[in-house]
């Protein structure tokens, strides 16, 4: 049974950008030895515009990690072939992605890791804005279809029947006075 781990992050506001704090690992091949090496905490920024999760040089060097092959990279400017390597992802609260691939590329200052659709499809994710506060929330593996528009319909139906009854009571209560 796959261990179930999830995450949620409030931001200070109306947040047009997500970031979380991430490490990167070496692979793990053998739990009980653990990773090689690790990443101290570096900025994730999650994109649900990118198919696959990206690192930067930086992460590379602090690894020591050799690429396993190349790929083709499609973006805002066109395309390029980058090297694809091979590591473990630990996100918040110590959810754990192993055995992923990700490409090199570069990214805004200050930021070191794109959290693409290949991590975010693996699990339920959903942003809200109530209050005017954003908050993210994570789960691995996938629990319950979220369905915005059922649960409208629903709210909707209970709030008409609500108004009815207030009309009917308003009704009687005008009767009730003459």
């Amino acid at each position: 049974m796959t261990a179930f781990r999830a995450l949620t992050l409030s931001g200070g506001g109306n947040l047009r950008v997500l970031t979380s704090v991430v490490k990167v690992f070496t692979p793990v091949l053998d739990k009980s030895i653990g990773p090689n090496k690790q990443t101290a905490d570096l900025i994730g920024i999650w994109d649900t515009g990118a198919s696959g999760t990206m690192i930067t040089q930086r992460v590379v060097d602090e690894l020591e990690i050799k690429p396993i092959g190349r790929t083709e990279v499609h973006h805002a400017q066109g395309s390029d072939e980058s090297p694809v390597f091979l590591v473990d992802l630990q996100l918040p609260m110590k959810v754990v992605i192993q055995g992923l691939t990700v490409t090199l590329g570069k990214l805004p200052p200050g930021v070191d890791v794109l959290i693409g659709m290949d991590v975010i499809g693996t699990g339920d994710f959903a942003v809200t804005n109530v209050g005017g506060m954003t908050t993210m929330s994570f789960r691995v593996p996938s629990q319950v279809k979220i369905d915005y528009v059922a649960e409208s319909h629903a709210i909707n139906q209970v709030q008409a029947k609500a108004a009815q009854g207030n009309r009917a009571q308003r009704r009687a209560n005008k009767r009730g006075s003459h």
